[in-house]
């Protein structure tokens, strides 16, 4: 009895031992496991916080070109030059002021804008705003902006973010000189245009791009030895600019960027709480951007799991220790009650060991030096797929994908070198779907066997997140370079043509060129217009593609009417661009010509012209061949050209929207890159389809097709043709509000038997018709002051109802004409005014034709 208690004695003393082993063994695994998960989670932060730190600095810079762009607008727009310069000379005018605010005021509305301050050498000050302002001097304006006149070379320059000392709220001035076109050295005034960043840039910088409760961004500037908070608190709701604090106290990461840290930082912020801040200072401003949030968010999950893990532990053990001391008290005289108390002890400590390995969230898998799982948790069987039974005995080798096998014995190798492992790998589910885990492994001894413990934690979704991230940078980087080449093109396609109408239109007033020289000059000038009015035309369809405003009129159309005027506008487009070289062939069978197409007739030359356009463009030599062919259920047109070909790789874009087969600024083609994603959009509204079929340096052919719902043949009537000697001399209105298009219409009939009434806006218009019933056509504008060309058809169309109205406006829209004439009009002309379709569609309206003056 006395050596069983003995015995009994030295079990305990091993007993104990081995539990305080245990216990050792298990909180270093936890702190080990508490200490890299955190620096995980840390590093994890830190990346996202860098990443929304780069997001949030390119956007305050971005938004600042974007100002001063607008500034440099200013600065060399020379129609601009001219209205300040006709406002100096004269600013009580109100037609100079009307003529300035014009420019100023609507480029104003809906910006971040609220006054433009037009500012003389002399200090005169000239205010324009949407809403009433208080007058103010030129010191008042410089008082607080730390701006002045002295500019140098710089067109445009922008001021930090001010307090204005009246109502406390902030501004930024952005100020502009305004060169004189004459002397350009000699600024004719400077434009200062004061923005309010509350509008977007403050809401840019304080947006935060996924759920968090103590997340913040801000702007910070130094000034006097103090760090100043440029925008508004999350924590600590203030105007901007009203908050600062000390630069001496460096541990702030506040005061750590303000005095030229960047990067991650750990340290209390302006609260004094511990956060972890991502730091980036804004290139072209003085400004440092700080992405922070509170350590106790971080780190949150990490620390609750802790404590419950250490308060499982301490309480573990001292259950066994109070159970150890209370059999060693009663060993004496309840041995075999201690053997019996003894053995439901293992029995509670397994069955705890079995709850804190099943109850754990992460993967918890146990297995020997040749990969054979031993033990594996509830989590293990939930992610896996696989059940106890089959997971017990498996080779984790099994659990390896097919390019990761090869990795498993050399990492079994550093555990047994090392101890330890932290690696990174994928796994494969029993239904065969993958998962990027997280494994961190260390040798175990249990039993007197080296085992490995391992702690796997599934990350698929966390390195989706990192790399959805990334993408969507790519992707934005990327969109904002198209806006960029697209904006700059457009510039270029707008300028040039314009450059030259101005340019050519001053050399008409050379007295001594020659009279082939004139009419070589007004070519270029009529060339140029065109190319400037086809810009505008194709930037109004995107934008109504992009809104879905375009509708589309179908009707019956002739084909052979079509085919007719795709040929002339070919042979104009080759003599535009003096391509006289090239072959044209033109095909349509016979059978095909009286067939019809219900389709919109305007949009289907408007496209055609596109291709037609570009195929002329694009070919230096050879031919130009469009077919039609007539199939049972649809129409099929192809442009084939021997121009420079298109690569495949272009091939996939050219249809996408601001993009062109060559976006280099340094090649020489011309155009905005929107003609082939107008054709496509407009082919799409009317159930077509178009593609393309090209090889580079060969030429290229491109093809639309469109349903022909039922073709059937024309009926042609012969015209009476009736020969009149004597017409009666046509009486014309002209409603129209702009002088220099009156003294154009003068000109045109200037050769012409016809009188002309003249009407400066509608009510004029209508008390003409009253006083003259010799009236015999109307040719009104759609816009004139007090009363409109709309309701002067409304009023006058029921007591003339013979006579004929023309719509004419500088509204050109496709679905213009169809308004006008779904409205009553007799027809519509849009401008810039031909004198040819001019005068065609007056002699179609009027019952008498147009005679030439003897």
């Amino acid at each position: 009895m006395e050596t069983t208690l003995k015995k009994s004695n030295i079990d305990k003393q091993k007993l104990f031992l081995l539990l305080l082993i245990a216990f050792v063994v298990l909180c270093s695994s936890g702190w080990l496991f508490f200490i890299t998960e955190k620096a995980h989670i840390r590093e994890e932060k830190a990346l996202q916080l860098a990443a929304i730190g780069d997001l949030k600095a390119s956007q305050i810079e971005k938004w600042i070109k974007e100002r001063k762009a607008e500034g440099v607008y200013f600065h060399s727009n020379t129609y601009f030059k001219t209205a300040v310069k006709d406002f100096i000379k004269a600013p009580l005018q109100l037609d100079n002021k009307n003529a300035l605010s014009i420019w100023l005021l609507p480029f104003m509305s809906g910006h971040e804008y609220t006054a433009a301050y037009l500012v003389t050498p002399d200090k005169k000050v000239f205010v324009f705003s949407h809403n009433p302002l208080i007058s103010q001097s030129f010191d008042d304006i410089f008082k607080q902006n730390r701006l002045s006149l002295n500019m140098h070379d710089k067109a445009v320059k922008m001021s930090d973010v001010f307090q204005t000392s009246k109502n406390g709220k902030v501004f930024i001035d952005m100020l502009t000189t305004i060169p004189d076109n004459k002397s350009p050295k000699k600024n004719l005034a400077y434009l200062i245009f004061r923005l309010d960043p509350t509008v977007q840039l403050f809401n840019d910088i304080k947006g935060w791009p996924t759920p968090s409760k103590t997340s913040e961004t801000y702007v910070v500037r130094s000034e006097n030895n103090r760090t100043v908070y440029i925008n508004e608190l999350r924590h600590l709701k203030n105007k901007p600019l009203a908050y600062s604090i000390s630069n001496k106290d460096d541990k702030i990461v506040d005061v750590s960027a303000s005095n030229g840290m960047t990067g991650i930082i750990d340290g209390p912020d302006y609260r004094g709480i511990k956060v972890l801040a991502n730091i980036h200072k804004i290139n072209h401003a003085k400004w440092v951007m700080i992405a922070k949030v509170d350590q106790s968010e971080i780190y949150s999950t990490i620390n609750y799991l802790a404590v419950l893990i250490t308060l499982f532990v301490i309480l573990l053990f001292s259950i066994t220790v109070i159970l150890l001391l209370f059999i060693n008290k009663n060993a004496i005289s309840k041995t075999y009650k201690q053997l019996y108390e003894k053995e439901l002890e293992n029995n509670a400590l397994k069955q705890k060991y079995d709850y804190l390995m099943q109850s754990a969230n992460d993967i918890i898998l146990i297995y020997n030096l040749q990969g054979v799982i031993l033990a594996a948790n509830e989590s293990a069987v939930l992610e896996y797929g696989y059940s106890q039974e089959e997971l017990i005995g498996m080779n984790i080798e099994d659990l390896h994908s097919f390019e990761t096998k090869a990795d498993f014995k050399k990492n079994i190798q550093k555990i047994k070198e090392f101890g330890r492992l932290r690696s990174e790998t994928k796994h494969v589910r029993k239904d065969g779907t993958y998962l990027i885990i997280e494994a961190s492994s260390r040798l175990i001894n249990i039993s007197d066997e080296t085992l490995i413990l391992g702690i796997i934690r599934n990350i698929t979704e966390q390195r989706q997140a990192q790399e959805d991230l990334m993408v969507a940078k790519r992707r934005a980087e990327e969109s904002d370079h198209l806006k960029t080449f697209f904006i700059n093109n457009l510039s270029h396609e707008i300028r040039t043509p314009l450059n030259a109408i101005i340019g050519f239109s001053k050399l008409l007033d050379d007295k001594e060129i020659s009279v082939e020289e004139r009419i070589k000059f007004i070519k270029i000038i009529d060339k140029s217009s065109k190319e400037l009015l086809n810009n505008f035309s194709n930037i109004i369809d995107i934008a109504q593609l992009e809104t879905e405003q375009i509708k589309i009129n179908l009707s019956k159309v002739d084909i052979a009417t079509i085919m007719s005027k795709v040929e002339t506008f070919l042979k104009e487009e080759l003599s535009l661009f003096e391509k006289s070289n090239i072959k044209i062939n033109i095909n349509l069978a016979s059978q095909n010509t009286k067939a019809l197409l219900d389709v919109d007739e305007e949009r289907l030359i408007q496209i055609l012209e596109h291709l037609i356009s570009n195929a002329v463009k694009f070919t230096k030599e050879g031919n130009i061949i469009i077919n039609c062919n007539v199939k049972e259920s649809d129409i099929l047109f192809s442009i084939r050209d021997t121009g420079i070909g298109i690569s495949p790789e272009q091939q996939c874009y050219i249809f996408d929207r601001f993009r062109k087969a060559n976006e280099s600024y340094n090649t020489g083609e011309r155009g905005t890159g929107l003609g082939l994603s107008i054709s496509k959009g407009l082919i799409r509204l009317m159930g077509g389809d178009i593609w393309v079929e090209s090889t580079l340096g060969i030429g290229s052919t491109f093809y639309l097709k469109f349903p022909l719902n039922g073709a059937r043949c024309i009926k042609t009537t012969e015209e009476n043709i009736v020969e009149n000697t004597k017409y009666k001399t046509p009486v014309i209105l002209i409603a129209e509000d702009e002088m220099y298009n009156m003294f154009y219409f003068q000109e045109v009939f200037r050769i012409f038997n016809v009188e002309l009434l003249d009407a400066r806006d509608g009510i004029e218009a209508l008390h003409i018709l009253e006083n003259r019933n010799d009236v015999d056509l109307v040719l009104l504008d759609l816009k004139m002051p007090g009363m409109g060309g709309y309701e002067v058809l409304r009023q006058a169309k029921p007591l003339y109802p013979s006579l004929k109205f023309i719509a004419q406006t500088a509204y050109a829209m496709f679905d213009d004409r169809t308004k006008c004439l779904k409205s009553g009009f007799d027809d519509y002309i849009s401008k810039p005014i031909s004198q040819a379709d001019l005068l065609r569609i007056i002699d179609n309206q009027l019952s008498s034709p147009l005679t030439l003056k003897s």
